[in-house]
């Protein structure tokens, strides 16, 4: 058995800002992803809990081929020059490899003060050696590492980090949406993998609502260039931009783009999938301050016209296909046409908001006719307050509440100064994806 100090090379204050500390749930990608970059089928996070059923750390454990003495003597002594970075694929089954930049193991201080991985490897020679390496926040530059040679185990990794408060965000549904969001092309492409989180296993067939693929070509300095746009709806809320190398795994994750129809009212990850990717990480910040000699400046755009497209479609179709729904189970409030214009822009303007707030109308029946008639009378009565009403009842987030009080005073409140024939003409222009919600029965 031996035993040995590797001391970090880093100050420790620059080890704490690698390390990510306020965002454990990134954390937790970091240890699943150096999981699947070792060729592990089967990842495990278990969130541990305390007796007072808090959550005061992570384990993570994988089936990989575990860590060698010399890896784990080169791995943790240096921030960066990973190897990973001279190779795309992993050294068993030729995966695409996450890991690139050596510092992931730095961001399991997010989850615990007190970290400990024990990790099982098979050398060349048929040896099985098992190493374990331990780490305080309160040192963050020294990992302690003894390792020794085992008989009759399996190769792979385990992570234990322990003693940090403040991780409840973890067993949140925006946690679990969040990671599933990430792994998400990965695990499609990768079928013979399997992740599970908090005792449930990352089925993320079961959490897309629509799934669609863009093919993107331009060209940058004379040279054409072609990528693909992945646009996944969820069923729950999630959004977020990832942009990826051409095998789906994660780069680097941007702030939702710009757009013109902004997309709140849909909850989606959209994935920019190019092979050299990997080598213009992190320019995108350069781009959103004006450079324009970056191959991604005219691929964002590109991008950004796209999901415009994209959602313009989705959105007609959308609100189309849930008056449609409506209509056909008797539960739409005005099951004809107004009688006169006045009617009829009492009813164009509760399809607006109505098919604005569609993720929150309850599907069974009775609830359903409940939902949409009490939504009815609030316009009718209190139209000024309907946001504030709506938000109470329903829950609406701050994008949608945003949304909603945009739709509000454009479409209903910003009428009185018009005539109502004038105002139903200016409606239905405005939603033409609605103008013929009157020939919906």
């Amino acid at each position: 058995m031996t035993s040995a100090l590797i001391r970090l090379e880093a100050a420790d204050d620059h080890v704490e800002r690698l390390a990510h500390e306020q965002d454990p749930v990134r954390a937790v990608l970091e240890l699943i992803w150096n999981g699947l970059d070792a060729d592990a089928h089967e990842v495990t996070v278990e969130l541990a809990r305390n007796e007072a059923g808090g959550i005061d750390g992570v384990v993570v454990t994988d089936d990989g081929h575990g860590m060698s003495p010399e890896a784990i003597d080169g791995d943790f002594r240096w921030i960066g020059n990973s190897w990973k970075r001279r190779s795309r694929r992993s050294r068993g089954e030729g995966r695409p490899l996450h890991g690139r930049s050596g510092q992931g193991r730095l961001r399991v201080f997010a989850l615990g003060h007190e970290v400990r991985w024990t990790t099982t490897s098979c050398e060349h020679d048929g040896t099985i050696t098992q190493s374990v390496v331990q780490a305080s926040s309160a040192r963050r530059s020294d990992f302690e590492v003894s390792s020794r040679e085992i008989t009759g185990s399996s190769v792979g990794t385990r992570v234990e980090a322990r003693g940090r408060q403040g991780l409840h965000r973890l067993e949140s549904d925006a946690a679990r949406a969040a990671i599933t969001a990430a792994l998400a092309p990965y695990l499609m492409s990768q079928g013979h993998v399997d992740v599970t989180y908090d005792g449930a296993r990352i089925l993320v067939d079961d959490t897309i609502e629509r799934h669609e693929t863009v093919d993107l070509a331009w060209e940058h300095a004379g040279q054409p260039q072609q990528a693909v746009l992945q646009i996944i709806e969820w069923t729950g809320r999630h959004r977020s931009f990832q942009l990826c190398d051409d095998e789906g795994v994660v780069v680097e994750e941007l702030e939702i783009p710009e757009i013109r129809n902004t997309a709140k009212d849909f909850a989606y990850s959209a994935y920019v999938q190019w092979e050299h990717m990997p080598t213009h990480a992190n320019e995108a910040v350069l781009v959103d301050l004006g450079a324009q000699d970056s191959p991604l400046a005219p691929l964002m755009t590109l991008v950004t016209a796209k999901l415009e497209e994209h959602f313009d479609r989705r959105r007609e179709g959308g609100r189309r296909e849930q008056l449609q729904d409506w209509h056909d189970r008797g539960t739409h409030p005005y099951p004809k046409p107004g009688q006169n214009p006045a009617e009829e822009l009492e009813r164009v303007v509760f399809d607006v908001v109505a098919t604005t707030i569609r993720r929150h109308v309850p599907r069974p029946l009775r609830q359903q006719k409940l939902v949409l008639g009490l939504l009815r009378e609030t316009l009718r009565r209190q139209p000024a307050d309907s946001p504030a009403l709506l938000q109470e009842f329903l829950g609406l987030s701050v994008d949608e509440r945003r949304e909603l009080d945009d739709v509000l005073e454009d479409d209903l409140l910003g009428l009185t100064d018009d005539g109502t024939e004038l105002a139903l003409d200016r409606l239905r222009r405005k939603h033409s994806d609605l103008s013929e919600s009157a020939q919906l029965r």
